[in-house]
């Protein structure tokens, strides 16, 4: 009787014994309601945006860019790598098997370094 409730009455019906022994009714009918109550709580908060302003362009979609590199020579190589769902240009220099410097920039900025390039290209020639 460890987890069974015992009632106690004073009559003299034969019944009195099955009720001291009887388990108490299932609760899963009460529990699969408010199981169910909950289910519908929750639908109904996600169909709110969580945001009160959405700037995003809609038709944007993320790219799938796949990993490329290129040996430049001397220990230089040039990469594109995705890190945390955003794209990078990494330039590293090695000596051996050890990465001494790594350099890597966001191809947002993949722009402003073909003008800077194109910079440097004229100045060259230049001089």
């Amino acid at each position: 009787m460890d987890s069974q409730k015992a009632s106690v009455s004073l009559t003299d019906s034969e019944s009195d014994g099955e009720q001291l022994f009887s388990p108490p009714p299932p609760k899963e009918k009460y529990s699969n309601e408010k199981r169910k109550a909950r289910v519908e709580k929750k639908e109904e908060p996600s169909k709110k945006p969580r945001t009160d302003y959405n700037f995003s362009d809609p038709t944007e979609e993320r790219k799938m860019i796949p990993p490329i590199s290129t040996y430049l020579g001397k220990g230089v190589t040039i990469s594109i790598k995705e890190y945390c769902k955003s794209f990078y240009l990494s330039l590293q220099k090695t000596v051996g098997e050890d990465i001494k410097n790594r350099f890597n920039r966001n191809l947002e900025q993949l722009g402003a370094l073909k003008k800077a390039i194109n910079v440097f290209n004229e100045h060259i020639k230049k001089n």
